[in-house]
């Protein structure tokens, strides 16, 4: 059948050709411009998936080029203070030690040498005390603040005050001395007898000729002999102290009243300060630990009022709170409904348990499992109780940056076991198991040294100003030690001696003597001491030079070799951290390459291609006009 072909057709067909034709001319163009192929997803959506994702790894890989900057930065810096400033400081310190030593240096000048230690005692808590961008790198996880903090130590060459062994079989390695106070100089106490005749002899310091007394210029001076009363003051511990405002507390023990664990030996006045002349303290300067660490186990805090005593077992790499929602079965074999989270209560994943009847509950958590133990091995379902909540708390100090796709460096270290120094609070954490309609107004506060975790409790009705019976246990509440404790002030607070210290309860309201029954108070302890000890030796050194002390001089000696063996350890393997960095950034670099090549045989258009493409269609469009004006040869003569 003939078609009709109209002027109007011709038009609209050659306006669409002359369009298409432009249209293509105008995307090649573009993409000359960008040099990209794919512009827009509707140029190839396979192709921008393609791009996409590569962009995605290259990012990922970028990342990983920064993060594997950063911990070199870290590690870089670590390794200069580990392999040349500190081990330079050390060899210093070493011979000054071995000049120390030497049999013909006079008091005077050990006492120059020790000025000279204090200031090398001084770079070497700044150099553990360094920072990288504001962060300590010392500090383990606590990298938002300083690692160390000045502080003082006591140290003994009596074998009866490095460790006790009280009478219920509780060993303290160190006794858990507590010391206040600062001092320009080191420190001496030594103990002497009322009566002469007892010189040499070994007693409990309960004796009633114990005395004291004290030097702080190398035993030069001594203070006139203070008697310690022959009975522990009412709050169960001994006290020696200096007009200079050096104090050391020593550690109640067995009744709180006669520590007869303790032991001293009578000095010979007229000897000197020979540290091995009767029970002698030296009372030095070291460096306390304030950062985090790695220890085991976590601690297993119990928020509600409970008897029973909890642990955790596993690996956990951050805090795990776990809620029971129902109540605990009266009889084994029942079941019962808990819920854990990983993020602080925000959200709850439910679990189910069951419990054996053995008097251990066991919860499983991510990373290991929680056990809750009933030390009196009665009925659970009163001493856990729906809504209970108890918290699992691992110390972890690493500060991981990931370098590669699940490969992590550790870039802080944990200055303790580097450094040593103490690692105690002076004020260790303590948790109040209370009815909140009793007692909650008490205040609780720890004093002391605390190796372990204490629990005290009131035994009996509790008046303030006189006399009151308190326990505490060493072994999570399985054993209970009575004691009696005495408040002669009503409005002062109680103060109950246990092992590494004391526990000062404030009762404002007296709620102990309205409640029937008391609250559990548990002390959080901590190890006291670290080895190898940097900071523990310098100060013993420096109390052994400005006591004049060669033998003491002789012993530093060694201790500082074997310190700096650890160091350099330290150093090593930070080195080779660095190195796992360094070979990590150049898998990095060939894989970035990689990718980018991906990318740009993807995305990217190919030259030689476009300008061949570009000349076609530029003849094409050009030809597409020309056609049109001689077929329609358009004009407005036409319409006249």
């Amino acid at each position: 059948m003939p078609i009709r072909v109209t002027q109007r057709m011709m038009y609209s067909d050659m306006v669409s050709q002359m369009q298409r034709s432009l249209g293509a001319y105008m995307e090649t163009t573009e993409q000359g411009s960008t040099q990209k192929r794919i512009n827009r997803p509707s140029d190839d959506p396979a192709g921008t998936y393609r791009v996409l994702m590569t962009r995605k790894d290259i990012a990922s890989t970028e990342k990983y080029e920064a993060n594997a900057d950063a911990a070199l930065g870290w590690l870089q810096l670590t390794d200069s203070v580990l392999s040349t400033q500190v081990p330079t400081t050390l060899t210093r310190l070493k011979e000054l030690a071995e000049q120390a030593s030497t049999g013909t240096y006079t008091a005077e000048n050990r006492a120059q040498i020790a000025s000279e230690v204090r200031e090398l005692f001084g770079q070497l808590l700044n150099l553990a005390n360094t920072e990288y961008e504001g962060n300590s790198i010392f500090a383990g996880h606590k990298y938002d603040g300083q690692a160390y903090t000045m502080g003082l130590g006591v140290t003994t060459w009596d074998e009866n005050w490095q460790s006790i062994t009280d009478s219920h079989g509780q060993v303290f390695e160190p006794p858990p001395y507590t010391i206040e106070g600062s001092s320009a100089t080191s420190v001496m106490f030594q103990f002497v007898s009322a009566d002469s005749s007892e010189i040499g002899q070994t007693v409990d310091i309960s004796d009633t000729n114990v005395r004291y007394r004290w030097s702080d210029d190398g035993g030069k001076t001594w203070s006139e002999p203070t008697a310690l009363g022959g009975s522990a003051p009412p709050t169960g511990a001994y006290t020696l102290e200096t007009t200079t405002g050096v104090k050391i507390t020593l550690p109640p023990f067995k009744d709180g009243t006669v520590p007869t664990e303790l032991q001293v030996t009578y000095a010979d006045p007229d000897a000197g300060a020979g540290a091995t002349n009767g029970t002698l303290l030296y009372v030095h300067p070291t460096a306390i630990y304030l950062g985090d660490d790695n220890d085991t186990p976590p601690d297993v805090r119990v928020i509600g009022g409970t008897s029973m005593i909890g642990s955790a077992n596993g690996t956990f790499s951050q805090d795990v709170l776990v809620r029971l929602d129902s109540d605990l079965p009266a009889s084994p074999g029942g079941a019962f409904d808990y819920s854990y989270s990983t993020d602080g209560g925000s959200t709850w994943i439910p679990a189910q348990g069951s419990y054996s009847g053995s008097g251990k509950i066991t919860f499983t958590v991510p990373g290991g499992f929680l056990e809750m133990e009933n030390p009196n091995q009665t009925t659970t379902n009163t001493d856990l109780t729906k809504g209970t909540q108890i918290l699992i708390h691992p110390d972890r100090a690493n500060l991981d940056y990931e370098i590669m796709k699940d490969t992590y460096i550790t870039v802080n270290n944990v200055g303790k076991e580097i450094f040593g120094g103490y690692a105690y609070e002076s004020h260790p954490p303590v948790l109040i198991n209370e009815d909140p309609a009793n007692t909650s107004h008490l205040e609780a506060t720890a004093h002391g040294t605390f190796a372990q975790d204490v629990m005290v409790k009131f035994e009996g009705a509790v008046t303030s100003g006189g006399a009151f019976e308190y326990s505490y246990s060493i072994d999570g509440g399985k054993n209970w030690i009575t004691q009696t404790g005495y408040n002669g002030d009503p409005s002062a607070p109680y103060r109950l001696a246990v092992p590494g210290g004391w526990l000062e309860v404030k009762d404002p309201n007296d709620a102990l003597a309205a409640s029937s029954t008391s609250p559990v108070f548990t002390i959080y302890g901590k190890a006291a001491e670290t080895e190898p000890d940097l900071f523990n030796v310098l100060g013993q050194f420096i109390a052994y030079l400005e006591s004049n002390n060669q033998d003491g001089c002789q012993r530093t000696l060694g201790a500082l070799e074997s310190i700096t063996q650890n160091v350099l350890a330290a150093a090593a393997k930070t080195g080779g951290l660095e190195n796992r960095i360094e070979l990590a950034k150049d898998v990095l670099s060939f894989q970035k390459v990689d990718q980018q090549e991906r990318l740009s045989y993807t995305e990217d258009i190919d030259l030689t291609e476009l300008l061949t493409k570009l000349t076609q269609q530029q003849i094409t469009y050009s030809t597409v006009l020309k056609s049109t004006s001689m077929i329609m040869q358009l004009s407005l003569a036409n319409y006249v």
